[in-house]
């Protein structure tokens, strides 16, 4: 059987490993990662109209680099007659403040 002073050291050897591991885990996370900084992108997406012909939009949207392509569809959607089936964005010079969605001519 084991003495009460043993006990008690085993007791705070736990509390002690406990708080280190807690430590550590700590010291190992991250916080949320940073989202990308919006970049302006001039786009032409293409759709089909409503007597199947082929058409496309030329806008210009603020997007973070990795989502400019589902930016692109999205803006243009709200000009063309059906579903825009692709979009191509290429970056350009200009500042972003917030979310740019400008449709700037629709070609037939």
């Amino acid at each position: 059987m084991a003495r009460s002073g043993e006990q008690g050291g085993l007791g705070r050897a736990r509390i002690r490993a406990g708080a280190i591991l807690l430590l550590g885990l700590a010291a190992g996370c991250k916080g949320a990662p940073e989202k990308a900084a919006s970049k302006r992108f001039a786009c032409t997406c293409a759709f089909l109209t409503d007597t199947d012909g082929a058409s496309s939009l030329s806008l210009q949207v603020c997007a973070a680099p990795e989502a400019r392509d589902d930016a692109a569809r999205g803006c243009a959607q709200t000009a063309a007659p059906a579903t825009v089936e692709r979009c191509d964005c290429q970056a350009t010079e200009g500042a972003c403040d917030g979310d740019l969605c400008t449709v700037l001519e629709r070609a037939e």
